[in-house]
């Protein structure tokens, strides 16, 4: 095959090639790439035109913050020492895109590689492949981060966000009478059967040994309650031929904006053991740590939140009171209702702040200091969230959640319990 006959061949060609240059550091370790040629499917899989793309290197074409370095490096150096490809799988955070990267050797320090589009969404048979690879195959770690991820473009963006976690129900019995390797079978089930009915951008990972979770960008609680139940509903038409019927129960919450991992997670695993001790079998409904607290009354008064001081007390109560009312409002009422009542709020917040710094340096307490910078963090992330709202750039709900979780659950029903001996003492 001649030259030209090659160079017809890269070009054209259905898969997705780039020819590269490894850069290498005075030792001869690989440090960076640069691309020489790629080819029309390259082109067609990534939405880069080869003339952005031939003589960059890699942070130039894709994206600094993907940190792909030690990956590519350790798959060169493997290449190189094994003199056979390398097969890597790479998710190129600026394109919204999962490739299966096969890269091979031309003649050191040049090589090519070949790009595959992969779904994101992890199919069952690679995620349950024996019990030992079930949690290295899901790496914990890679499955954080991306959660982390789309929470935080969530908030950039917001965008809703919505999490499952399925469950198999009488998993202890199922694990007793047939043991290990049928329950692993019908872990595969659930998790084909549920990997059949996402789109390729959910992502779809193992927890623990016992349980699926699946992240949906950009689903809200209803479109992942629905996605729930097809799941819940495929799985009861199904018998395997051991065990017979099996049954999941799915719990599912949309994250409320600004909540933090460890509370969406403690949520839905609370959820979760509830659902299961009650039968099984069910889609369940999660709401967030905001409806939650108003719910549950925890946003309300008690007697035991009294300090002794009833400037403070009565402070206490208003703003409780104001979180209450707001959090049913957020992101439904009159924008412009909301900025004023917002604004109203903030203003309540910094008087509220100078009467308790006062009252404490009045009752010696040997904490003020440390109390008032709590205080300085919190009126500048009250102020920042307000401007944010005048701006559109974040929703109301993210000043109720900071208002009524921040602000009320932990600071409040928390830190302020540090100075009330003081206050006593003080009468």
């Amino acid at each position: 095959m001649n030259e030209e006959l090659l160079q017809d061949f890269f070009k054209k060609s259905p898969l997705a090639f780039s020819y590269q240059k490894a850069v290498l550091d005075g030792q001869g370790t690989p440090t960076d790439y640069l691309f020489l040629k790629v080819n029309d499917a390259f082109e067609d899989l990534t939405g880069l035109h080869s003339d952005d793309v031939v003589g960059n290197n890699h942070n130039t074409v894709f994206s600094a913050a993907e940190d792909f370095t030690p990956q590519w490096t350790l798959a060169y150096s493997q290449a190189l020492q094994d003199s056979k490809p390398v097969i890597l799988d790479q998710f190129h955070q600026q394109l919204g895109i999962w490739t299966t990267t096969t890269l091979f050797l031309i003649d050191a320090p040049f090589f090519a590689c070949i790009y595959a589009p992969r779904q994101e969404s992890l199919v069952a048979q690679e995620i349950l492949d024996g019990l030992e690879g079930l949690e290295s195959m899901m790496a914990p770690d890679f499955f954080r981060k991306r959660l982390e991820e789309e929470m935080e473009r969530s908030d950039r963006f917001h965008d809703p966000l919505a999490l499952a976690v399925l469950a198999l129900d009488g998993l202890e019995g199922m694990q007793a009478s047939w043991g290990t390797a049928v329950v692993r079978e019908v872990l595969v089930q659930l998790a084909e059967t549920t990997a059949s009915l996402i789109r390729k951008y959910d992502i779809l990972t193992l927890h623990g040994r016992e349980q699926l979770e699946l992240l949906m960008p950009k689903t809200s609680l209803p479109g992942a309650m629905a996605v729930a139940e097809r799941v819940r509903s495929a799985l009861d038409r199904i018998e395997h031929p051991v065990v017979g019927k099996v049954t999941a129960t799915l719990v599912v919450s949309e994250r409320t904006p600004g909540e933090s991992l460890e509370d969406w997670m403690a949520l839905l695993e609370e959820a979760l053991e509830s659902s299961l001790a009650n039968g099984g079998n069910q889609v369940v409904q999660v709401a967030g740590v905001l409806p939650s607290a108003l719910d549950a009354g925890l946003l309300e008064w008690r007697p035991f939140h009294a300090s002794g001081n009833r400037e403070i007390d009565g402070q206490h109560q208003e703003l409780m009171r104001l979180a209450r009312e707001l959090l049913p409002l957020s992101d439904g009422a009159d924008p412009q209702t909301l900025a004023v009542r917002i604004d109203s709020i903030v203003e309540r917040l910094v008087e509220h702040f100078q009467t308790e710094e006062q009252a404490l340096s009045d009752a010696g307490y040997p904490d003020l200091e440390k109390h008032a910078k709590i205080h300085k963090n919190l009126v500048g992330k009250a102020f920042q969230l307000k401007e944010s709202y005048r701006n559109g750039a974040v929703g109301a709900s993210a000043f109720a959640s900071f208002l009524a979780k921040e602000l009320i659950l932990e600071h409040i029903l928390k830190e302020d319990l540090l100075y009330f001996p003081a206050i006593q003492r003080k009468g």
